[in-house]
């Protein structure tokens, strides 16, 4: 019988402020503040925060964004120059679902994009299709495309 909630696995926290561990351990016990939940719930309200303050984009819409939403541009030697968002649109449109519209945003904001869209739809399964990239987007931010 342990004296402390169960941890998610026994991987060392690679993580340091001043030295030390930035956690002490991610538990598992969705009840505790440490917990994966819990972390996994902070990063999405981060990455909403930022994406709505940098893009532009209304509440409605950031809910609308899915994986395979970003997308980069690149020039011919395949560096980075122009990242797009693409979600849905409300304000002024007819259609009450939503039309489907193109945000630019600057570079810093393509983690939170990615990172925002996978914690807030469900992951695939082996039962579920994994939702298709869009053409030209990277699975993580680069200085190359």
């Amino acid at each position: 019988m342990g004296l402390t909630p169960q941890t998610v696995g026994d991987r060392p926290i690679c993580g340091r402020l001043d030295d030390q561990p930035w956690i002490a351990a991610i538990l598992a016990d969705h009840t505790e503040p440490d917990s994966l939940a819990a972390l996994a719930r902070m990063l999405q309200d981060a990455c909403y925060l930022v994406l709505s303050f940098l893009s532009g984009a209304r509440d409605s819409e950031i809910k609308h964004l899915k994986r395979g939403g970003l997308r980069t541009e690149c020039d011919a030697d395949g560096t980075p120059y122009r990242w797009k968002m693409h979600s849905l649109a409300f304000k002024a449109e007819d259609d009450p679902a939503g039309v489907p519209a193109v945000w630019s945003i600057g570079e810093p904001l393509p983690g939170p994009s990615q990172s925002w869209s996978s914690c807030s739809r469900p992951a695939p399964t082996s039962s579920s299709p994994a939702l298709p990239t869009a053409q030209g987007s990277s699975a993580r931010p680069s200085a190359r495309c």
